[in-house]
């Protein structure tokens, strides 16, 4: 699991350096996209639950 987070960290640290030198964007625009997808993916998950939720259930151990 190390090893995933070592490469996780050197990931986003190339990507913040790239982000801010090649691209010349401000805070802002970095941190969203960082924070951008998390946010989409909590968005998603709360508009698309309740149909997944129907789709994915199993009614074999209900009585």
């Amino acid at each position: 699991m190390s090893a995933v987070g070592g490469i996780g960290s050197i990931t986003a640290t190339l990507l913040m350096v790239t982000y801010i030198y090649f691209w010349q964007l401000d805070a802002i625009q970095t941190s969203l996209l960082f924070a951008g997808p998390i946010i989409l993916a909590v968005l998603l998950s709360g508009v698309f639950s309740k149909s997944l939720n129907r789709l994915f259930e199993n009614n074999r151990y209900c009585a």
